[in-house]
């Protein structure tokens, strides 16, 4: 019996009816149906629960709902497929219209599943020593938050310093974030398939400043300085800053994160269609 997780924006009413319609369909094509603990306090009728023991878990919102459960099943490697109904949906394979054509194909094996980069940033003190350690599908921004005045950041790649930047802030970023917060900063566009990070500073004080494509087996070390206390975020929710770290040092995760799509994804094409709709 297929294990469907489910797990809609708490906020939407719109996801959570779609996700009471979900249930009694996906129910009655012979799937078990679980429902996110997110919706708790709005839904209490659906069948509440971890996703453990899962085999596929269905978004019902945007991107950044996708980015929020993919933080619950990242470790138990369930594919996420998601299902718009916010404004871009850039990682979103269906809308919210395709579903009842697509309760069928949700229970069986047509599935085609992406394996995407995922970020491990960990926060370092003096000496080197571990403090906390997150994870981020898109990126991790160290960033001067309500401080007024630029951030002072040296930059390190595999202990070769590289740069100090006078800026707002730096981006760190997957392919699969490229066309998020890093493209909004001016970084590149990198294909969600490649296993690379991407190095932006953001509205940098400088004539040179560029972003950098780095390799997957490559550290990047972000150590403040000055007297502006910077702030961290990863996937945009904000990480406690230890008054002992000294440093921040990001690599790729040897975790993925787990796409599905009902078709095989032709990248070129949706960036087309989500980036440059006037094309259509």
């Amino acid at each position: 019996m297929k294990k469907i997780y489910i797990y809609p924006n708490p906020r939407r009413d719109a996801c959570i009816a779609a996700a009471r319609d979900l249930r009694k369909r996906l129910t009655d094509a012979g799937a078990k149906v679980t429902v996110s603990e997110c919706c708790k306090d709005v839904a209490a009728d659906l069948p509440i629960a971890s996703p453990f023991g899962a085999d596929l878990a269905l978004v019902l919102g945007g991107d950044g709902t996708i980015l929020r459960c993919a933080m619950e099943v990242l470790d138990l490697s369930i594919p996420i497929l998601g299902v718009n109904f916010g404004n871009l949906g850039y990682m979103s394979d269906l809308s919210p219209e395709d579903l009842p054509d697509a309760v069928e194909r949700l229970i069986s094996d047509e599935l085609f599943v992406e394996r995407r980069a995922v970020l491990s940033g960990r926060l370092v003190d003096g000496e080197g020593n571990f403090l906390s350690h997150f994870r981020a599908v898109n990126d991790i921004t160290l960033f001067r938050g309500d401080q007024p005045g630029l951030t002072r950041t040296a930059v390190h790649i595999n202990d070769t310093y590289m740069d100090t930047y006078h800026a707002d802030g730096v981006l760190v970023s997957t392919p699969n974030g490229s066309t998020a917060y890093n493209f909004s900063a001016g970084g590149p566009i990198v294909n969600p398939a490649a296993r690379n990070m991407i190095l932006t500073p953001i509205c940098c004080h400088s004539l040179l400043s560029r972003s950098i494509v780095l390799a997957e087996n490559d550290l990047i070390r972000l150590t403040p300085e000055g007297e502006t206390l910077p702030q961290i975020a990863a996937d945009g929710m904000t990480i406690p800053l230890p008054k002992e770290a000294v440093s921040l040092e990001i690599a790729l995760s040897g975790t993925p994160f787990l796409l599905a799509r009902l078709s095989r994804g032709n990248f070129y094409d949706v960036l087309r269609r989500k980036m440059v709709p006037s094309h259509d």
